[in-house]
């Protein structure tokens, strides 16, 4: 009896395109059961499982290979390595963490001062000059 293989390609939405082993065809079922012979690849199965989206780099059996693969798109060429990778990322380095213990250290000061002391307005006291009588 000829067995269906999983080829690790799918199609647009998602459904697994499998090889017939009677006729080599390759084929998607559909969501009711039936079998859609002319399926196009737009993603397929990376050995870690996870679900990738072609690209030009894929090969891909002529049978089900789109008309056009998307080229991998990259923003202004590959990824720089920072100068001092392994050092801290400047003044942000922890400034959180510094806004979080300041705001706990501004709470402590005002439990441990207790209640504050009245002021004394100024207009109680009797103005004069500071450097004595005017000569």
């Amino acid at each position: 009896m000829a067995v269906d293989t999983n080829t690790k390609f799918m199609n647009r939405k998602r459904r697994v395109i499998y090889q017939s082993g009677r006729s080599g065809g390759y084929f998607v079922k559909k969501a009711d059961g039936t079998r859609y012979y002319k399926p196009v690849a737009a993603f397929h199965t990376a050995n870690t499982g996870n679900v990738v989206k072609l690209t030009k780099n894929h090969s891909v059996p002529a049978a089900i290979r789109p008309a056009r693969i998307a080229a991998l798109k990259v923003k202004g060429g590959p990824r720089k390595v920072r100068k001092n990778m392994g050092m801290a990322r400047g003044p942000r380095e922890g400034a959180l963490q510094r806004r979080m213990n300041a705001e706990a250290m501004r709470l402590m000061k005002k439990r441990m001062a207790g209640p504050k002391k009245k002021k004394i307005p100024l207009r109680i006291f009797k103005r004069s000059n500071p450097f004595g009588p005017l000569a």
